[in-house]
């Protein structure tokens, strides 16, 4: 019982610290989680700026174009030879602003594809252009004498319109990609902040399973601690009710002690014969006195000390008789009885905390007889089965009240006027602890009978260690 005991209270505090463990994994987790999704954040301003970039550059491109388209016309128009230069620096800042373009959609395939085709058509226009004179006087000349045609004009503005239709596809492209970004990064950005909350409510609850498996283990700690007190503060009461007795029991071999050492010192100042032989046995006599005192106080001594428990094989006349020794010489009114089966095992179990229960109900089987015309206690132990010894202490009192008996083994029910209550409560879980079970039945014109089980030994080993 105390083995699995121990194992659940071990596993109790592992499941707390595993539970705190992953609480702080999950926490960390949904940290993470939230700094991805900062992150993602960071990138979603990012894309929109790039988007700002390309858009600049495209009607920078297409501005440079009209530009350059309005300085040939002006030159056409005017013969103002600084309109070449206009033209010219126009057309330069197109290939200059083309390149940026293309650098920037380069890693999407589709707009970098619709830049290209851009670039291509731009590049026709202006190889056509070059070939129809170009910004030359000999191009103004035909152009006022009327030698280039309106064929050659609708072919330019062809151009023109192609290359502003191609400029608003490449526009609604790079408008509708920033659009599938941004979507793609909410759901994203959604998912995850999903993700980070769940991560940490799992956190805050594997905490708080963690913190109430801890401080459960805590608390039945603290209850077994104040159990072990609550037993020894009542196994000290019951050493203070039988003081009176055992004061009696050790007087009896203290004073036979004394009366042979009186003895042994006459033997030893007579010198007749077999005086000495006297004296020898007078003084083992003596010393065999003293040591039945030492055992007394050494019975004593280790009932009420305050220690782990610790199981052993014990036979069960051993603990009868200690018992006896503690409660101390019985009323010459009581007749006690002992039947114990024959080649019964030994019990495996705590010897002081076993004094404890037979003392408790022995004591309370003689009080339960103090006003009965018959007055006797029978103690009794039996082999219930393979493993298991059953005690058994019956009165010959007034027996047990049915309101009384149904709370018997609860703390603090009590028949004495002076009583706390609580020893058959601890009765009871000291039996529990040893892997048995405590009762108590009226017996019919014959008082009452209390039993209890007690796990025999099982091994060699142990038996001989009994």
């Amino acid at each position: 019982m105390a083995e699995l005991e121990a194992s659940g209270t071990s596993a109790r505090a592992l499941i707390g610290a595993v539970a705190l463990s992953v609480s702080v994994i999950l926490v960390a987790l949904a940290a993470l989680l939230l700094g991805a999704n900062i992150h993602r954040l960071r990138d979603s301003f990012a894309w929109v700026e790039h988007t700002n970039n390309v858009m600049l550059e495209a009607a920078g491109v297409h501005e440079s174009l009209l530009e350059a388209g309005s300085a040939t016309r002006s030159y056409l128009i005017t013969g103002d030879t600084s309109y070449i230069t206009a033209h010219d620096r126009a057309r330069a800042a197109v290939d200059a602003r083309l390149a940026v373009l293309r650098s920037l959609v380069a890693d999407n395939a589709g707009q970098s594809k619709r830049a290209a085709e851009l670039q291509a058509l731009i590049g026709t226009r202006e190889a056509r252009f070059d070939r129809t004179g170009g910004l030359t006087p000999a191009a103004r000349t035909m152009l006022i004498s009327g030698m280039r045609g309106a064929g050659t004009a609708r072919a330019f503005h062809d151009f023109t319109l192609q290359i502003g239709t191609r400029f608003d596809a490449f526009r609604r492209a790079e408008i509708a990609l920033l659009q599938a970004r941004q979507e793609r990064a909410q759901s994203a950005e959604g998912f995850t902040l999903f993700l980070a909350f769940i991560t940490a409510a799992l956190a805050l609850l594997c905490g708080g399973v963690g913190i109430f498996f801890i401080q459960r283990e805590r608390a039945e700690h603290r209850a077994r601690e104040l159990e072990l007190v609550l037993t020894h503060t009542q196994r000290l009461t019951l050493m203070g009710e039988t003081s009176l007795a055992l004061a009696h029991e050790l007087n009896q071999p203290l004073s036979a002690a004394g009366n042979y050492l009186s003895a042994l010192k006459r033997f030893l100042a007579s010198e007749t014969t077999g005086s000495l032989d006297q004296a020898d046995d007078t003084a083992e006599k003596a010393r065999a006195q003293v040591q039945r005192a030492g055992e007394i106080v050494k019975r004593l001594r280790n009932f009420v000390a305050l220690g782990e428990n610790e199981r052993s094989p014990q036979h069960v006349e051993v603990l009868f008789a200690d018992a006896l020794a503690l409660l101390g010489t019985l009323d010459d009114t009581v007749s006690l009885k002992r039947v114990v089966e024959p080649g019964l095992p030994p019990v495996f179990v705590d010897r002081i905390q076993i004094q404890q229960v037979l003392v408790n109900l022995m004591r309370n089987s003689i009080e339960a007889m103090r006003n009965s015309p018959s007055r006797e206690l029978t103690l009794t132990a039996v082999r219930r089965d393979h493993d298991t010894v059953q005690i058994s202490l019956r009165d010959t009192g007034s027996g047990l009240a049915p309101d009384v008996a149904a709370r018997l083994f609860r703390p603090f029910v009590t028949t004495k006027s002076n009583g706390m209550g609580v020893g058959l409560s601890i009765c009871q879980r000291i039996v529990l602890e040893h892997g048995g079970r405590i009762w108590a039945e009226s017996v019919p014109g014959a008082g009452a009978r209390f039993s209890f089980t007690l796990p025999a030994a099982r091994t060699s080993g142990e038996v001989a260690a009994a």
